[in-house]
């Protein structure tokens, strides 16, 4: 899988989920990631792996991806997605 050249990842915290069913990162540290070309998620979670610290073994990390639906004039919500894990 394929990702975007900018990536922000959001580590520690929790997700709340709103009345609406929207989603909110609550005290979470976010990590901006740039690539030259487009990674893949292997690439993602090696760099992710690299900034963190966790280059040890058993450190599973998995990903979810948020998706902004709606527009700036009606209603908006943000929705969790899973992206995967580095073992697929």
């Amino acid at each position: 899988m394929l990702m975007a050249k900018c990536v922000r990842v959001h580590h520690g915290g929790s997700i709340v989920r709103t009345e609406d069913g929207s989603v909110d990162f609550v005290g979470m540290r976010e990590y901006v990631f740039l690539f030259v070309e487009t990674p893949t998620l292997c690439i993602v979670a090696s760099r992710v792996r690299q900034r963190l610290g966790w280059i040890e073994e058993g450190v599973k990390l998995d990903f979810e991806g948020r998706i902004d639906v709606g527009s700036s004039n009606g209603p908006h919500m943000k929705i969790m997605a899973p992206v995967g894990s580095e073992e697929e």
